[in-house]
């Protein structure tokens, strides 16, 4: 606080008050949300007032809000406060011994958990983790840890600034695992008849808020979020009394803003659909392959890449081939190599060295998942084809995602319609929107999810795309790519 002798050289103060003399502020997504759940909570605020807010990339909000107006708490996080308290021993005479058997404790159960969850999925609810009695004792006993490192550190706060951060961490940790665990059990399935994951679903939809976890290779997070953020949003933009633009190229479903406008709370607002600035009939191609299995089936991997090598081959490479899962992005490819084209595949190298080398081998062929679709920028030459193997419907173990469908089936809606194809269709979309990103850039999409045509949905999809010309002709693909 202003109590600090560094107040008036921190940079965030600083940024703060050019952002209160500034007639235009920029920030992201999460600073903005942030600061709204500050303002939820009552503790302030980190971005000053305006008279109008622009949200680009709209589409993205209603999932972020919903990470900033839950709360969780993670494996790394309590490592961090064990090793900062024992950190800020070496500044306190005595406090060493006082505090690294607590410490260790806790590093000790923070492992054990961690071992004990080896043996859940790799995401789920709070209710499949806690039925596992080795992973239940386990957050049992870190929660006993945490709370013996409490009185440890009460004596040292007053010895150090350090301390006494670390003790407000060690409480706010103690209150979020202790939420985690006993919060909320009304939407939870330890009632006696709930017994599945679908009975969970249901539970959490009446609850309005899903309990679950996630595991990294060596962590694991626990996590709290709220299945419907529109309220929250509508009440901040309420009490801003300012003017909200919300803006993407992908937000239409069907010509219409019906789903985004139902998440972010808003009730017949003016809306606005503008053409692309590209010319899309004449600079891009959509080629719907021929005779391809069903996507659920063992042949449609070997199928599909067998319909996309001619692309590539006229195209000279040049292609970003999106993957719905990762299992099928590594079949693809060990398929491709020795290839032709020099090979880029999403995990050999980070993201941004993985674009950069792409653009400049001139003929390169990259593999990635769903996190290409938006956020890549790739101009020029270097990109002329896109590749989608299947549909970007959401993965069906995703717990926060089973709930929410739950809580639409439970207020009269259809899951799929109202839920499950807006999110496909946007996701699709963003993946489309690789292909072309200048006036002079030419390309080919290629979709080959056979879904497209042989189902009655396929036409919300191909509805929503831009005004290409689509074929089923691999001859008009040769042809478009001879013109260049």
């Amino acid at each position: 606080g202003s109590d600090c002798p560094f107040w008036g050289e921190c940079f965030v103060v600083q940024a703060r008050q050019r952002a209160q003399e500034a007639d235009l502020v920029v920030v992201n997504h999460h600073l903005l949300l942030a600061d709204l759940a500050l303002k939820q909570e009552g503790f302030g605020e980190i971005l000053p007032g305006a008279q109008a807010f622009v949200i680009d990339e709209a589409h993205q909000l209603p999932e972020l809000a919903a990470s900033f107006f839950g709360e969780g708490f993670g494996m790394r996080q309590i490592q961090e406060l064990a090793r900062d308290c024992l950190a800020e021993c070496k500044q306190t005479t005595g406090a060493l011994a006082v505090l690294q058997a607590p410490v260790r404790v806790l590093e000790q159960a923070l492992r054990e958990l961690r071992a004990a969850m080896e043996a859940l999925p790799p995401r789920g609810t709070r209710y499949r983790a806690l039925t596992l009695p080795a992973v239940a004792d386990g957050f049992d006993v870190l929660a006993d840890s945490l709370a013996a490192l409490e009185p440890a550190l009460e004596p040292l706060a007053g010895a150090s600034p350090g301390f006494e951060a670390c003790l407000a961490r060690v409480r706010e940790l103690g209150e979020r695992l202790g939420r985690w665990r006993d919060g909320g059990m009304a939407s939870d399935a330890f009632a006696d008849e709930l017994t599945d994951e679908a009975a969970l679903a249901r539970t959490a939809a009446r609850g309005g808020e899903v309990y679950w976890y996630e595991l990294s290779p060596r962590g694991f997070r626990c996590q709290r979020t709220p299945l419907d953020v529109s309220a929250p949003l509508r009440q901040h933009r309420e009490q801003s009394r300012a003017a909200w633009v919300f803006t993407s190229a992908t937000l239409a479903v069907g010509g219409g803003f019906q789903h985004l406008g139902r998440k972010l709370g808003l009730f017949d607002p003016d809306t606005l659909l503008e053409p692309s600035p590209f010319d899309w009939p004449r600079q891009a191609l959509c080629y719907l392959p021929r005779d391809l299995p069903e996507p659920n089936t063992r042949e449609f991997g070997a199928a599909m890449l067998a319909a996309v090598r001619p692309v590539l081959e006229a195209s000279g490479g040049r292609a970003f081939l999106l993957f719905a899962s990762h299992r099928a992005l590594r079949e693809a490819a060990q398929a491709l190599r020795g290839a032709p084209w020099p090979l880029f595949v999403q995990g050999e190298a980070p993201k941004a060295e993985l674009l950069q080398r792409f653009r400049e081998s001139g003929n390169g062929v990259l593999l990635g998942s769903a996190s290409f679709r938006e956020g890549v920028d790739v101009a020029g030459d270097a990109l002329s084809v896109v590749v989608v193997d299947k549909l970007p419907f959401a993965a069906p173990d995703d717990p926060v995602f089973e709930a929410r469908l739950e809580a639409v089936r439970r207020s009269g809606g259809n899951p799929f319609r109202d839920e499950q194809l807006p999110q496909a269709v946007i996701a699709l979309k963003q993946a489309v929107g690789r292909l072309i990103r200048t006036e002079s850039d030419r390309g080919v999409l290629v979709l080959c999810d056979p879904r497209l045509t042989g189902k009655s949905y396929g036409r919300v999809f191909m509805d929503s795309l831009p005004d290409f010309t689509v074929t089923r002709s691999l001859q008009e693909v040769q042809a478009f790519f001879a013109r260049a």
